[in-house]
């Protein structure tokens, strides 16, 4: 009786172990897919800073322009209308 209840207990312990094994392995795999997102997260939110920093750049390189501009444009009228 003791060695049918023995045999019983290992076929349900092997494929504990063998589900056990697969549910590790899968939760490395999702533990290394979150890293991956996150780790493009940061990228992709470091190269959002960066085109908004050219992008304001740009912004004030062109009222600088603008400005010249109007202040050349000034510097004529000045000089002309005499």
């Amino acid at each position: 009786m003791i060695r049918i209840i023995m045999k019983s207990i290992k076929l349900i312990i092997y494929p504990i172990k063998e589900l056990t094994k697969e549910l590790e392995n899968n939760r490395s795999s999702i533990d290394n897919q979150n890293k991956n997102f996150y780790d493009m997260k940061k990228r992709k939110d470091g190269l959002q800073n960066d085109r908004k920093l050219v992008f304001q750049i740009r912004i004030i390189f062109y009222l600088a322009v603008q400005r010249l501009t109007e202040l050349r444009l000034y510097f004529f009228i000045c000089i002309f209308s005499r």
